[in-house]
């Protein structure tokens, strides 16, 4: 789980986390990691729209959220 995290904080895509919180409620977060230490993550939630310190124990599952890509079809008409 840490390379992943390392791997989200150095890419700066948004992942999907499966958080316990403090009152021990499974959350679901979308979250953008900005720094990690040997015990916390801090992150921009999109949830919560601030920045936040999750404590990296708590974290159940994360998951890398897929970019839709799209593709440019060359204009058939203006080549004729």
């Amino acid at each position: 789980m840490e390379k992943l995290l390392m791997y989200a904080a150095m890419s700066k895509d948004p992942v999907m986390l499966f958080y316990i919180d403090r009152f021990g409620k499974v959350t679901q977060r979308i979250i953008k990691v900005e720094s990690i230490d040997e015990k916390y993550i801090k992150a921009y939630c999109f949830l919560r729209k601030q920045r936040r310190t999750f404590i990296i124990q708590n974290i159940l599952a994360i998951e890398f959220i897929r970019k839709p890509f799209f593709v440019k079809f060359p204009d058939v008409e203006k080549d004729k």
